[in-house]
Protein backbone atom coordinates (compact mmCIF):
# COMPACT_ATOMS: atom_id res chain seq x y z
CA UNK A 1 0.00 0.00 0.00
CA UNK A 2 2.75 2.40 1.03
CA UNK A 3 4.65 1.72 -2.43
CA UNK A 4 1.91 3.23 -4.84
CA UNK A 5 1.69 6.85 -5.63
CA UNK A 6 -1.53 8.69 -5.01
CA UNK A 7 -3.58 12.08 -6.13
CA UNK A 8 -6.12 14.72 -5.22
CA UNK A 9 -7.12 15.36 -8.78
CA UNK A 10 -10.78 13.86 -7.37
CA UNK A 11 -10.99 16.08 -4.13
CA UNK A 12 -9.68 12.64 -2.73
CA UNK A 13 -6.51 10.52 -2.13
CA UNK A 14 -6.49 7.93 -5.37
CA UNK A 15 -3.61 5.63 -6.97
CA UNK A 16 -4.52 4.72 -10.37
CA UNK A 17 -2.24 1.91 -10.18
CA UNK A 18 -3.40 0.43 -6.92
CA UNK A 19 -7.46 0.52 -8.98
CA UNK A 20 -5.38 -1.03 -12.00
CA UNK A 21 -4.25 -3.86 -9.26
CA UNK A 22 -7.50 -4.52 -7.42
CA UNK A 23 -9.51 -4.58 -11.07
CA UNK A 24 -6.79 -7.16 -11.48
CA UNK A 25 -7.59 -9.26 -8.62
CA UNK A 26 -11.41 -8.94 -9.09
CA UNK A 27 -10.93 -10.64 -12.55
CA UNK A 28 -9.02 -13.18 -11.50
CA UNK A 29 -11.56 -14.27 -9.13
CA UNK A 30 -9.77 -13.38 -6.01
CA UNK A 31 -11.84 -10.47 -4.78
CA UNK A 32 -15.43 -9.28 -5.19
CA UNK A 33 -15.95 -5.65 -5.60
CA UNK A 34 -19.33 -4.47 -4.65
CA UNK A 35 -20.94 -1.22 -6.06
CA UNK A 36 -23.18 0.27 -3.04
CA UNK A 37 -25.65 3.26 -3.68
CA UNK A 38 -26.87 5.45 -0.54
CA UNK A 39 -28.17 8.46 -0.33
CA UNK A 40 -26.94 11.03 1.81
CA UNK A 41 -28.15 14.46 1.92
CA UNK A 42 -30.37 14.66 -0.99
CA UNK A 43 -27.82 12.95 -2.84
CA UNK A 44 -26.82 9.92 -4.21
CA UNK A 45 -23.72 8.63 -3.30
CA UNK A 46 -21.80 5.57 -4.36
CA UNK A 47 -19.19 3.26 -3.17
CA UNK A 48 -16.98 0.22 -3.98
CA UNK A 49 -16.73 -2.57 -1.48
CA UNK A 50 -14.16 -5.19 -1.67
CA UNK A 51 -14.21 -8.69 -0.26
CA UNK A 52 -11.96 -11.59 -0.98
CA UNK A 53 -13.62 -14.23 -2.58
CA UNK A 54 -13.03 -18.15 -1.20
CA UNK A 55 -10.27 -18.12 -3.53
CA UNK A 56 -8.55 -14.94 -2.55
CA UNK A 57 -8.95 -16.23 0.77
CA UNK A 58 -7.15 -19.39 0.81
CA UNK A 59 -4.18 -17.68 -1.67
CA UNK A 60 -4.02 -15.22 0.98
CA UNK A 61 -4.02 -17.95 3.97
CA UNK A 62 -1.09 -19.69 1.71
CA UNK A 63 1.68 -16.74 1.38
CA UNK A 64 0.16 -14.80 4.91
CA UNK A 65 3.40 -15.37 6.59
CA UNK A 66 5.74 -14.59 4.61
CA UNK A 67 4.37 -10.93 4.87
CA UNK A 68 4.21 -10.63 8.92
CA UNK A 69 7.02 -7.85 8.64
CA UNK A 70 4.50 -5.79 6.13
CA UNK A 71 1.17 -6.93 8.22
CA UNK A 72 2.75 -5.21 11.82
CA UNK A 73 3.21 -1.83 9.70
CA UNK A 74 0.01 -1.41 8.00
CA UNK A 75 -1.74 -2.52 11.53
CA UNK A 76 0.08 0.06 12.79
CA UNK A 77 -0.59 2.77 10.18
CA UNK A 78 -3.88 2.10 10.75
CA UNK A 79 -3.81 1.95 14.40
CA UNK A 80 -2.86 6.12 14.29
CA UNK A 81 -4.37 6.63 11.15
CA UNK A 82 -8.04 4.45 11.20
CA UNK A 83 -9.80 8.15 11.71
CA UNK A 84 -8.20 10.42 9.09
CA UNK A 85 -8.38 8.05 5.91
CA UNK A 86 -10.72 9.34 3.59
CA UNK A 87 -13.53 7.14 1.51
CA UNK A 88 -13.92 7.35 -2.05
CA UNK A 89 -17.02 8.87 -2.32
CA UNK A 90 -18.78 10.01 -5.44
CA UNK A 91 -22.61 11.88 -4.98
CA UNK A 92 -25.15 12.97 -7.39
CA UNK A 93 -28.00 15.90 -7.14
CA UNK A 94 -30.58 12.90 -6.38
CA UNK A 95 -33.28 15.73 -6.93
CA UNK A 96 -32.49 15.83 -10.82
CA UNK A 97 -32.53 12.20 -11.06
CA UNK A 98 -36.00 12.06 -9.01
CA UNK A 99 -38.50 14.07 -10.88
CA UNK A 100 -41.88 12.41 -12.09
CA UNK A 101 -42.15 13.06 -15.96
CA UNK A 102 -45.60 15.33 -16.97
Amino acid sequence: MFDYKFHTRYGFSYSDKLFEDIQLLVAMGMVDEDLRYFEKKGRWQQRYEYVLTNDGLLYAESIASAYQSELAIIKNYLAINKHSIPRDMLSVASKRYNRVPG
